[in-house]
């Protein structure tokens, strides 16, 4: 069994980084849960937009991340 272990301040953000990306592509395509990702993200980065999508893009931007390119025709069927 593997496992892997996050210690220096980079990795830890870098996952924090990626985890709130994923929870965000779930809240765009309608899996909400009692925490709003989208509000809570928009708050700490600061990011003016209000629609989910494109807080979530905006904030693949700013991370120099790739957004997952099919999310908003998932909502729109």
């Amino acid at each position: 069994m593997s496992s892997l272990v996050f210690d220096t301040p980079d990795q830890i953000e870098a996952y924090r980084i990626l985890a709130l990306k994923m929870r965000m592509e779930l809240e765009c395509v309608g899996f909400t849960d009692r925490i709003n990702t989208v509000a809570a993200v928009r708050k700490q980065y600061g990011i003016k937009k209000r629609k989910r999508i494109d807080v979530y893009k905006a904030f693949c931007q700013m991370h120099g991340l790739e957004p997952k390119p099919d999310i908003d025709l998932q909502k729109r069927m």
